[in-house]
């Protein structure tokens, strides 16, 4: 398990916290557990936990925030993760944020898209 800190500070309980990461592990990544750590993660610039999440999925992860502070998550395979449109959402996005595979940090042909 990867450890992390000050998870209270944020309105995650480290039970909350247990349970996202067992649904990471096998990939039930769907589910309302995981989304909602993950939505009160990067409602709060806890990328670390996003990309935990992401880690220990072995999956991708997309997080974007609409003006209005609305949260979208998708998810997908290494190397592909399928945006779905953001349907009522409101424009200018103040974030994006998704991983890649291995957390290797690069330009890939979706994001110079």
């Amino acid at each position: 398990m990867i450890p992390v800190m000050n998870l209270e500070s944020i309105g995650i309980t480290y039970d909350q916290w247990m349970k996202a990461c067992i649904l990471a592990e096998a990939q039930a990544v769907e589910s309302e557990d995981v989304l909602d750590v993950q939505r009160s993660a990067a409602k709060h610039g806890r990328w670390d936990l996003v990309y935990n999440l992401s880690l220990i999925a072995g999956l991708e992860t997309s997080v974007l925030i609409d003006a209005d502070g609305q949260i979208q998550i998708d998810w997908g395979s290494p190397g592909r993760v399928p945006l779905r449109p953001p349907v009522g959402m409101m424009a200018p996005f103040r974030v994006w944020v998704h991983t890649h595979p291995g957390f290797h940090a690069y330009w890939s042909g979706t994001d110079k898209n």
